[in-house]
């Protein structure tokens, strides 16, 4: 019957208005080697097209067992690159859904690898955006991708939307293709022309950990910013995604960037009440204080969202309670024009204990409370001991004062070493000890403190997020900084190098175990 059809293959009849008859026998029959040889032999036209423009080349990409009759169309003379009414190839089609061999054919033959569509989507592209967020077309795209990359696909283009085959990707957590493409030497941070949106941050909004992990590894920005000025970590906040939260404090992301309204990951995650994502960041040492362009607090934030949960942690890791915003308003006075019950109890609360701590730290009524923990506190008065057992009782080693230093910074400025090693066993948040590094670096005084300061994990990250750390270092004639930096390949004094003193266990140390491991690691700031 095939072979009858194919007498009347010319003919401009079809079997349905859409289908002209070539497309349904060669889709039909793609496997019959009979029906591949008559069409040979009967120098069928085969690249009659339907009113879409499409060819049977094109129907049959669509097929995982066409493959003996692709050969045959090809054989037969088939345009490789003849493109539908929207510009798709073979090529293309057959990379969306990930019919390799079909894919390996048509590229054998010559097909043009980067062709755009209508939307400017090449193969590579297509192979990649495999259906949405949520479901997928295939479970894993990246043999196609391999393949195009090793036939010399240009890993560079852009869509129309500023879209490459990178952040598509990453979009759909295709990690294995991710990979493959950052192998390929991708650019990590290219961003798209509709929203200003990168890998990373695709990687974060959907969750995609393993792919935010392989992002993260081969050092994409941490902070660049879309153009509403959300971070990867604002967004991950938000969604409350903790695993991906965690992964990029760890990595040093900046905790205190701000978008275009002022706010702040901790702000977006206590606004949409993600408790775990709240706990990470201020473990991490995110800035409770910080307000907003309308002069909101994180604590005001939640306190309008009805959180009690978040409202009790802020308050337990220092908030302040008696900051106003620009109307005049305290985060007690908004919970009590919501009616929230709970929230003004968790508020009194705040508002007690620090009046209680106003009370204590008081001089003569001259000096108001300084949002200093005790930790802070010991470390100005050097009490080794004091230190020692709050680090072991879980004292966040991570907090800021209202100056914006740790504990260790101030441990830096006194020149206590004893504290300062004490401390460096004690797993620091990168972004406060990259912090803490470039305090100690850039003032000559306290340039014989950098050697405790540098990790191998440290190093890492600010080599990873900054390349021209040793310049820097150099720049401010830190022999010590160039030492850690260069791993000893590099010395201002080659007649003296210097060593670089370890202070770090095997593993970092953890807390006791009834607190949580309050050191969680974020973001370097760049380097002048």
């Amino acid at each position: 019957d095939a072979i009858k059809v194919l007498n009347k293959i010319n003919e401009s009849d079809s079997f349905s208005r859409h289908l002209p008859i070539l497309h349904l026998v060669t889709y039909a029959y793609s496997s019959d080697e009979k029906v591949q040889m008559v069409m040979m032999k009967k120098g069928v036209n085969v690249n009659i097209q339907n009113q879409y423009g499409a060819t049977a080349l094109m129907y049959l990409a669509h097929h995982p067992k066409s493959i003996a009759s692709v050969n045959a169309l090809i054989h037969a003379g088939a345009k490789i690159d003849a493109q539908d009414n929207y510009d798709h190839t073979a090529l293309m089609i057959a990379a969306k859904y990930g019919h390799v061999a079909c894919m390996a054919a048509l590229i054998e033959t010559g097909a043009n690898l980067d062709l755009q569509d209508y939307y400017g989507q090449t193969a590579l592209m297509a192979s990649v955006a495999t259906g949405t967020q949520f479901s997928p077309l295939s479970a894993s795209c990246a043999p196609a991708v391999k393949l195009l990359i090793e036939a010399g696909a240009n890993i560079h283009l852009q869509d129309k939307s500023g879209e490459t085959a990178l952040t598509l990707a990453a979009d759909q957590g295709q990690t294995e293709s991710v990979q493959a493409l950052i192998a390929a030497g991708a650019n990590l941070n290219v961003q798209t022309n509709h929203n200003g949106d990168t890998a990373l941050i695709y990687a974060a909004r959907w969750s995609r950990n393993d792919t935010l992990k392989a992002l993260i590894d081969a050092g994409a920005d941490l902070n660049l910013q879309d153009d509403d000025g959300n971070t990867a970590l604002m967004l991950t906040a938000m969604n409350g995604h903790t695993e991906c939260v965690k992964a990029l404090t760890d990595a040093g992301a900046d905790l205190n960037l701000q978008d275009k309204d002022g706010k702040t990951a901790l702000m977006w995650a206590v606004m949409t009440g993600k408790f775990e994502s709240v706990k990470a960041l201020i473990d991490a040492g995110a800035d409770l204080n910080l307000q907003d362009d309308d002069g909101n607090t994180a604590l005001m934030l939640t306190a309008m969202n009805g959180h009690t949960e978040c409202v009790k942690a802020l308050i337990a890791a220092g908030a302040n309670p008696n900051l106003k915003n620009k109307k005049g308003e305290t985060a007690m006075m908004i919970a009590r024009e919501t009616g929230k019950i709970h929230i003004i109890d968790a508020l009194a609360v705040g508002i007690a204990s620090e009046s209680v701590k106003a009370i204590f730290t008081a001089k003569d009524d001259k000096t108001k409370w300084t949002d200093e923990s005790d930790l802070m506190k010991a470390v100005r008065e050097d009490d080794h001991y004091a230190c020692r057992e709050l680090l072991k009782n879980g004292a966040n080693i991570n907090r800021c004062n209202k100056e914006g230093y740790t504990a260790l910074d101030i441990a830096i400025m006194s020149g206590h070493f004893d504290i300062i090693k004490e401390m460096m066993c004690y797993e620091i948040n990168p972004y406060h000890l990259m912090k803490s590094i470039r305090l100690a670096v850039e003032n000559s005084k306290y340039h014989n403190i950098v050697p405790l300061l540098f990790t191998p994990k440290i190093i890492g990250i600010m080599l990873r997020q900054q390349p021209n750390a040793i310049a820097w270092a150099r720049k401010h004639n830190c022999a010590a900084a160039v030492f850690a930096l260069s791993d000893g390949q590099i010395t201002l004094n080659p007649e003296h190098p210097e060593a670089i003193i370890s202070t770090q266990p095997k593993a970092p140390l953890t807390h006791s175990t009834g607190q949580p491991n309050q050191n969680q690691p974020t973001a370097p700031r760049p380097f002048p």
